[in-house]
């Protein structure tokens, strides 16, 4: 069994340092508590590089998420493992260093995580060109009740921050930067 390196972003450390795995085990043990299965995220660069990450993570209660523009799913929640993988498919050491890693993520709060993926969902649908013309009636009121709901959470959630005491809108809304352990 051969160990290789991996770089582990601890959310709650606000870290992003070098640990060595060999096994499923230790995936697991720098996952860390209360994961019983992982996925695995690619890069957008489609980079021999992946995230591991807690498949149940936004089910679970959490209070900090990562957030990174350089994956397909910008906001996961809990800790994660960066590996690179060979062409089989197998576990090698990471081309991005800690510093690439920790320059391109930050942590944030729950409340900043779900406008993020907010956003991100009413800028993709935007995105998708629909030639309405070829919708039917009922196609485009479903498409614009949907457009309206999005709005309607993104403005309850401006709302909740507007109207929360300033302490509690410190803690709804941090953001961290990750520093290299």
């Amino acid at each position: 069994m051969s160990t290789h390196k991996a770089i582990k972003i601890d959310v709650q450390a606000l870290t992003v340092s070098t640990v060595e795995i060999s096994d499923l085990p230790d995936i697991y043990r720098e996952l860390g508590e209360g994961v019983s299965c992982f996925d695995c995220v690619r890069f957008k660069d489609n980079s021999s590089d992946v995230l591991y990450v807690d498949d149940e993570g936004m089910m679970k209660e959490q209070e900090r998420f990562i957030v990174c523009c350089d994956l397909p799913y910008t906001v996961l929640a809990g800790n994660a493992l960066l590996v690179g993988t060979d062409a089989e498919g197998g576990s090698i050491d990471p081309k991005r260093t800690v510093m690439e890693l920790a320059n391109s993520m930050f942590v944030c709060s729950k409340f900043v995580a779900l406008q993020m993926m907010l956003k991100c969902a009413v800028s993709d649908r935007a995105d998708q060109m629909v030639d309405e013309s070829k919708l039917s009636v009922e196609e485009l009121d479903q498409m614009q009740a949907q457009q309206i709901k999005d709005q309607d959470k993104l403005l309850s959630m401006e709302i909740m921050l507007l109207t929360c005491e300033p302490e509690e809108r410190a803690e709804l809304t941090f953001i961290e930067e990750l520093r290299v352990a």
